[in-house]
């Protein structure tokens, strides 16, 4: 089985799913912070910040873990 698409976590707001994948990747404090901003901003989904992963639709996933490469 291969999935088109990484899940995003249903249980986790869209900035801790982010804050996940940047802690992993080595950004700490409000390096990772900026990181985090910068990624919702430029795929428009500030406002979604606070959504859990389950509430989104699939082309908001897909932007949201496109941010991840």
């Amino acid at each position: 089985y291969m999935p088109d698409l990484a899940p995003v976590i249903p249980n986790l707001k869209v900035w801790e799913f982010l804050d996940l994948y940047a802690h992993s990747y080595g950004y700490r404090g409000s390096k990772k912070r900026d990181r985090i901003d910068a990624c919702l901003q430029k795929v428009k989904l500030e406002d979604k910040r606070n959504a859990y992963g389950h509430a989104l639709s699939r082309g908001m996933t897909q932007r949201v873990v496109d941010q991840l490469e």
